[in-house]
């Protein structure tokens, strides 16, 4: 699969498929648990779930806060090749996690009466909302722990085991929201159970991970506890917002509900909570699909290709959305009584509702399509900018305005407004950052610098051999300083884009698990684009050498000077052992096994960019075997070689 040259139709497909089963899957543990409320409780049981709908959200902010903001961190330490480091940071995360989770749990128990009240329970809902709510609340510190889980496990090279676990998890839920509810008749609190041991089960899978060979990780003494923990939060809070926005929005729109209108309209939300889920998670599936092939294709700015993609995930967006609009406006009760027991009050207020929701379906998903494809091309501030006024400033503001004249309806207005005014936003930037591309610089049909990349299997001296080289030819010389503008374009720190840079070709592995890794897959596509970026740049400033990032491909328009330096695995190791790399400890089979892990990354990266094989002699304009070689005895000879070439 190769991102620049493939046909673009077949790759979006490719991609699509997968995420579209990814967020389907997902969006499974939801939807089966309403559905088997609605049909049991009836309309009180769905009111009841959008009660519930922050305390959810909430034990997922505290799971992803402490999860990527201790990540984070962990990657700049294992960068470091500081393990203990490294476990510190793990240690201080968890009991940051323990912490917060006890405080909220211990407080949530204690005063859940008044807090049902605040969310929006009425004097009818409470034995519903007590029913599901009071098991939710005794094992809160499990649905905290699963997506903390997940982001350590990611951290660790297991994701695997984090889908794994979703997985088992999932389809426990689904059986036992059936056997809970129906054969057995305990009602929303067998709802409740079926969620509770769905949870466990996730869990426990994903722990299994601390005995098993795969483990780094293991708890050491808090290196300066509060200055971690800083770090922590800082890290954490801008991965977590989303699930800020969905309590504060839920909340809002809860007790507005109950101001000016009842308990059948909110169940009526309820439903419609998890089927505008259903439908964010498919959009969201979308734009993951395009995400890869526009954010490389945009590095080596063939920003044709970008245009294709993303007109192919405009429509899909589009198709989606009207579709689902047009379900609901066709048949609005009939989908109602998929998700509940219909009542004659809910009949007579369902296809109304519905009806005027089902208008904000496709603006979202233009929203959300334009979110993930502005952190594609490097404008996150853009991104950002969408999410905030989105999830939080258009909705609040219109959700408390519109009420006041329209009653009722106005909530219903309100959301639809957010959607639409999101995308007029979306619009209006469109129209004023649309610029030419730039054109590239030539002089007498030769690019202006004289650029030589630097190709490598890993332990040949590549590096050595291209500093070298840069030095002979007074040229600029560039390799992890590409790392250091990285971190200064995507407010990363340096280790964590390093290590993701290693492993940048799984980044983007097709597979039905990417949709359970939504925030590492966009920080990669950031990541990624900013290399590519910065590459054409440094290009632009004068003569250079890169040393491997993909620049041989990237640059092919420049017409660089291609080297590829490789060795024999025994000659390889003892460069390792002679230069004493961060490698340098490990036996000489798992130094070969490292040999082969990066370089297959280097690869795969290599063979998505471009037709050519990595490391095939005819791709290259010199390959030198530094088997049996001093490199910078040889550096005289290559640099004749290169003023040669570039005289050309």
């Amino acid at each position: 699969m190769n991102l620049l040259h493939d046909s673009t139709k077949k790759l979006f497909i490719q991609y699509l498929i997968p995420s579209i089963s990814g967020a389907l899957a997902v969006t499974l543990y939801s939807l089966v648990d309403a559905i088997a409320i609605g049909q049991s409780a009836g309309p009180n049981g769905s009111a009841a779930c959008a009660v519930l709908v922050p305390i959810t959200a909430l034990a997922t902010f505290i799971g992803i806060f402490c999860g990527i903001g201790g990540s984070v961190l962990m990657s700049r330490a294992k960068g470091e090749s500081n393990e203990g480091k490294r476990n510190a940071y793990f240690t201080t995360s968890l009991i940051l996690l323990a912490i917060i989770t006890i405080a909220v749990w211990v407080s949530a128990v204690i005063f859940r009466i008044p807090l049902y009240r605040f969310l929006g329970t009425s004097d009818v809902l409470m034995p519903y909302v007590a029913d599901y709510g009071n098991l939710m609340l005794y094992v809160f510190p499990v649905f905290a722990f699963m997506p903390y889980l997940a982001c350590i496990l990611r951290n660790d090279d297991n994701p695997n085991l984090a889908m794994v676990g979703t997985i088992a998890g999932t389809l426990v839920n689904i059986f036992g929201d059936w056997f809970f509810v129906f054969p057995m008749g305990m009602g929303m609190f067998g709802a409740s159970l079926a969620t509770a041991l769905g949870s466990f089960v996730q869990v426990i899978i994903m722990l299994t991970h601390f005995i098993s060979k795969k483990r780094t990780l293991k708890a050491d003494m808090p290196f300066q506890p509060f200055t971690a923990i800083a770090k922590i939060c800082a890290n954490g809070f801008g991965a977590s917002f989303s699930q800020i926005a969905i309590i504060i929005t839920t909340l809002i729109v809860n007790n507005q509900i109950m101001r000016y209108a009842g308990e059948a309209e909110l169940a009526v939300y309820g439903m419609l909570i998890v089927l505008s889920q259903l439908f964010v998670n498919i959009f969201t599936g979308i734009g993951q699909a395009a995400q890869p092939i526009i954010s490389t294709n945009f590095g080596a700015q063939k920003h044709d290709r970008c245009y294709q993609v993303y007109g192919l995930g405009l429509q899909a967006v589009l198709l989606f959305g009207l579709l689902f609009t047009v379900v609901c406006e066709l048949i609005p009760v009939p989908v109602s009584m998929v998700f509940m027991k219909i009542t004659p009050q809910v009949q007579n207020i369902v296809g109304g509702i519905t009806r005027l929701y089902a208008f904000s379906f496709l603006p979202a998903g233009i929203a959300i399509y334009f979110t993930l494809y502005y952190q594609s091309v490097m404008k996150s501030k853009m991104a950002t900018g969408i999410s905030l006024l989105r999830g939080l400033l258009f909705s609040t503001l219109l959700l408390y305005i519109l009420p006041l004249f329209m009653g009722c309806d106005g909530i219903w207005w309100a959301i639809v407004a957010t959607e639409i005014l999101t995308v007029l936003f979306i619009l209006a930037c469109q129209s004023l950052t649309k610029k030419p591309a730039k054109p590239e610089v030539y002089v007498s049909g030769k690019p202006v610098s004289n650029i030589i990349t630097v190709s490598r299997e890993f332990g040949s001296g590549g590096r050595e051999l291209g500093k070298r080289l840069a030095q002979q030819l007074n040229f600029a010389y560039y390799d992890t300083e590409i790392i250091a503008e990285i971190a200064k374009e995507t407010n990363l720190n340096e280790d964590y884009i390093s290590s993701m840079l290693e492993k940048g070709a799984n980044s983007f592995t097709l597979h039905f698990g990417r949709t359970f890794s939504t925030q590492y897959n966009q920080i990669a596509v950031e990541v990624l684009t900013a290399q590519h970026n910065i590459i054409k740049k440094i290009a632009d400033q004068g003569n250079c050498v890169i040393v491997g990032r993909g620049a041989d491909v990237l640059l092919a328009n420049r017409e660089p000077l291609k080297l590829f330096i490789y060795a024999d695995t025994k000659a390889k190791i003892k460069r390792c052992r002679e230069k004493g790399t961060e490698d340098s400890h490990l036996s000489d089979k798992e130094l070969t096994d490292r040999f082969h892990q990066i370089d297959n990354s280097r690869k795969k990266l290599h063979e998505q960019l471009s037709p050519s094989t990595w490391g095939d002699s005819h791709c290259y304009h010199l390959c030198i075997n530094t088997s049996n070689l001093v490199i910078k005895d040889m550096i005289p000879a290559v640099a004749d070689f290169a003023n040669q070439w570039f005289k050309q």
